[in-house]
C-alpha cells in the first residue's frame, strides 16, 4: 500500500484532454487501475482559479472523505479544500460523460471525477445520440473503489501526463 504521512494515497493520471473531457487513470496501491472522466479545464475570468460547475479540479494533492449528502445518500468519497474551499461538494461517483455543455456535450458532472474500465466514444443517449467520448461500466468500477477504500480518508495525488 502507499501512503502519505499515515494516510492511504491515491494517484490520478490525467492523459488526455479536449472539450469532451478529460481522461485517464486512477491507481490505487499499485495494482488496482480504474479510467477516469473529468471536465476539461475552464478558467473563463482568468482568475487562475478553475471554474466552479464547469471546470476540472487543478492539480495537487487533496484529502478524501467518505461524506453522505443529499445528493449521495449511499455515501461517497468527497475531494475536501479543492483551492482553499473555492470549490466544495467535488466528489468521485458513478458517471459516463464529462463533456463541455457551453459547447453541447452532455456531462454527468460538475466538476467531479467519474470512474469506469473502458473510454471510447459512443452514441450519447442523453443528448440526441450525438457522438462523444466517455468512460463506462462505472458501477462496476465504482464498486470495486469503494470496495478497496472502504470508509477511511485517503490523499489524492492528481497530476498531468498529456501526451
Amino acid at each position: 500500500m502507499s501512503w502519505r504521512g499515515g494516510i492511504r494515497t491515491v494517484s490520478l493520471v490525467r492523459e488526455v484532454q479536449g472539450d469532451q473531457g478529460t481522461f485517464g487513470r486512477l491507481v490505487i496501491d499499485y495494482n488496482l487501475i480504474l479510467k477516469t472522466g473529468e471536465l476539461p479545464w475552464r478558467d473563463i475570468n482568468n482568475d487562475n482559479l478553475s471554474d466552479s460547475m464547469l471546470s476540472r479540479i487543478p492539480p495537487g494533492w487533496y484529502r478524501c472523505q467518505f461524506t453522505i449528502s443529499q445528493k449521495f445518500p449511499q455515501g461517497t468519497f468527497q475531494i475536501i479544500d479543492v483551492e482553499n474551499n473555492h470549490r466544495t461538494g467535488v466528489r468521485i461517483h458513478k458517471g459516463n460523460w464529462c463533456g463541455d455543455k457551453t459547447l453541447g456535450y452532455y456531462s454527468d458532472v460538475e466538476g467531479c471525477i467519474l470512474l469506469g474500465t473502458i473510454v471510447e466514444q459512443r452514441p450519447c443517449t442523453k443528448n440526441s445520440n450525438k457522438i462523444q467520448w466517455g468512460v463506462f461500466n462505472s458501477v462496476m468500477a465504482y464498486n470495486l473503489f469503494m470496495q478497496e477504500m472502504g470508509n477511511g480518508p485517503f490523499d489524492l495525488e492528481v497530476t498531468e501526463e498529456f501526451a
